[in-house]
């Protein structure tokens, strides 16, 4: 009988703020789970955009019918966490800004 040994993910771990979000889009998606290539493109987008990726989902919150999941999917594959990032970070340069 061979030793047993816990297998190692290569993927990162998720923070808090990812966590929170992902279950309140759960929830919202009644009984869809944000698992699997998904959840870890998901997770991607929320580590190299995190501010963008919260805007985003929260906005696949207020706007989606029934699947917020699928909104929110939809709109990384078009960038928008990037953009919603740059825009934000962007409004923060301007206020900056004496006038």
């Amino acid at each position: 009988m061979g030793i047993s040994h816990p297998v190692q993910s290569s993927q990162p771990a998720e923070p808090r703020a990812f966590l929170e979000l992902v279950d309140e889009l759960e929830i919202e998606a009644r009984g869809r789970s944000l698992e699997g290539p998904a959840r870890l493109k998901c997770l991607t987008a929320h580590l190299d955009y995190p501010r963008g990726f919260a805007i985003v989902a929260r906005r696949a919150l207020q706007e989606a019918d029934r699947n917020p999941i699928g909104l929110l999917l939809w709109s990384l594959d078009r960038n928008q966490h990037k953009k919603a990032q740059l825009a934000a970070e962007r409004q923060d340069g301007v206020e900056d800004i004496p006038l």
